[in-house]
């Protein structure tokens, strides 16, 4: 794999001023001290739906080992952990959600927005911000990875937009808070009003500095806020998935396709695990347009067995038509890396 030609061709891409448009994954939201991936979401909403189950106290003891990992790992059993490889084995991620969607019935939202918003995240977005502006942030700062990418997007005038298929309010509200802190001016910085798109955005009208932040999967709103318009769909289970791949009409996969096909684009934070992602860059890939399509990675671990498995699902990637940046020194200075383009 090219590795640094790779990242020069990105380099080179946005000193260019091509126009780009970022693809966000969940990875950008990891902060010191509290799990935000996916997997940790469908945690946070088993722990609620296993009360819910028509089930023994029995049964609902096993279903609960078999999805909830121990939160004190001296108890962790192997038998414990066979038991979770096994429900794994049976039930996708997909599978799983619609599970709990079934069983949470109208909680399934309010235990979303809970998990994304029911803890002291701007007061640690705040913290995150000070720190990165300071010039101290590191892996372990809060948010450094979200700071970033935000960092990223205020200085470059070319990128045009974020396709996220996260369902929080993070980048918008971390944008917001480096642009306006007046300490940071290490470089010019443009003035931009981020705005979250997502069905039933439409009582926010366009304004001419707006940067949009489309979110493919829906948006669950702090609950301080106005209810979104009751077309606002939350895509977590896996009818949700089915039923967006049905609509080819929709504007989710109108405005990914357009994008994939006809700007440079680069996905960051992103497994490509997700079915979304994955149907989108297989018709994107069809086109062949000539644009770039970045996908940016880092080596996670000093396990030689995870970095040859890292390798392999790289190269897969790259026959699929991405470009991957691969940073084998992690993904702090893959970061800084980034933010050195000029």
């Amino acid at each position: 794999m090219k590795e640094d030609e790779n990242f020069i061709k990105f380099s080179e891409d946005i000193q260019g001023n091509k126009q780009t448009v970022l693809f966000i994954g969940a990875g950008v939201n990891r902060t010191k001290n509290r799990k935000m991936m996916w997997p940790d979401l469908l945690e946070h909403l088993m722990s609620h739906a296993t009360g819910r189950l028509n089930a023994s106290p029995k049964e609902r003891e096993i279903i609960a080992k078999a999805f909830l990992e121990e939160k004190n790992k001296k108890n962790e059993t192997i038998e414990s952990l066979k038991l979770r490889r096994k429900a794994d084995q049976m039930f996708s991620v997909e599978v799983k959600a619609s599970i709990i969607k079934q069983l949470l019935g109208d909680f399934y939202i309010p235990l979303l927005q809970d998990f994304l918003y029911g803890w002291d995240v701007r007061s640690e977005l705040l913290k995150g911000c000070r720190q990165y502006v300071a010039g101290q942030a590191n892996e372990e700062s809060p948010f450094f990875s979200l700071f970033s990418v935000a960092d990223f997007i205020l200085h470059h005038e070319n990128i045009k937009s974020v396709v996220t298929y996260n369902y929080d309010n993070y980048l918008s509200t971390a944008i917001n808070l480096l642009g306006d802190n007046s300490n940071f001016n290490s470089r010019k910085k443009r003035k931009i009003n981020p705005l979250d798109i997502y069905s039933g955005w439409k009582d926010k009208p366009f304004k001419n500095d707006n940067f949009l932040i489309y979110h493919i999967h829906g948006m669950a709103q702090p609950e301080n806020e106005v209810a979104p318009h009751c077309s606002n769909q939350v895509v977590l289970s896996l009818e949700e998935y089915y039923d967006m791949a049905r609509d080819m009409f929709s504007w989710q996969s109108a405005t990914q396709i357009f994008y994939l096909t006809h700007y440079t684009c680069a996905f960051i934070g992103a497994s490509l695990v997700d079915m979304t992602m994955q149907r989108v860059l297989h018709y994107a890939n069809l086109e062949k347009s000539g644009e770039n399509v970045y996908y940016l990675s880092a080596k996670t671990s000093n396990d030689k067995q995870s970095e040859v498995l890292e390798k392999l699902k790289n190269s897969y990637l790259e026959l699929l038509g991405l470009k991957v940046v691969y940073d084998t020194d992690g993904y702090q200075e893959l970061y800084k890396k980034m933010n050195q383009i000029a």
